[in-house]
């Protein structure tokens, strides 16, 4: 018995070694304050423009988190496939733009040179982790 449980431990180790290095590269890129519902990443930082389709679902946005470089224009497709009306609101960027269900609308926006994290949200479901955020750096 006394040889069996050292490695038992030893497997046990191994095995929450591997566990915590899969759950790292999930973690979210950039802190934003309460809860939110993290639906993917994306990089769009290596681009000049970037155009991409933005996601409001009930209640997260997809991708969640997306990485631009400072200075960067982006033309954002904002699709609402879910069944309640969202919005896609972020005062660091000046938009409120409100979206009824299955409908589409399109924005542009051009990243401050700051490089701070400029986080977005849905005014109706921000408690309910709907929010996300432009980032360039991680944090």
């Amino acid at each position: 018995m006394r040889k069996i449980l050292p490695l038992v431990l030893l497997v046990v180790a191994v095995g929450l070694a591997g566990v915590g290095s899969a759950a790292a590269s999930t973690s979210p890129p950039v802190n934003l304050s309460g809860k939110t519902n993290v639906h993917g990443k994306k990089d769009v930082s290596k681009k000049a423009k970037a155009a991409f389709t933005l996601e409001a679902d009930d209640f997260y946005f997809s991708p969640t988190f997306i990485k631009v470089k400072p200075g960067e224009k982006l033309t954002l497709t904002l699709k609402n496939e879910g069944k309640a009306q969202h919005t896609f609101t972020s005062s660091a960027l000046g938009i409120d733009k409100t979206l009824q269900p299955d409908t589409k609308t399109k924005v542009t926006v051009t990243i401050p040179s700051s490089g701070a994290v400029m986080a977005f949200h849905c005014d109706f479901h921000q408690a309910m982790g709907m929010q996300g955020a432009f980032y360039t750096r991680r944090s």
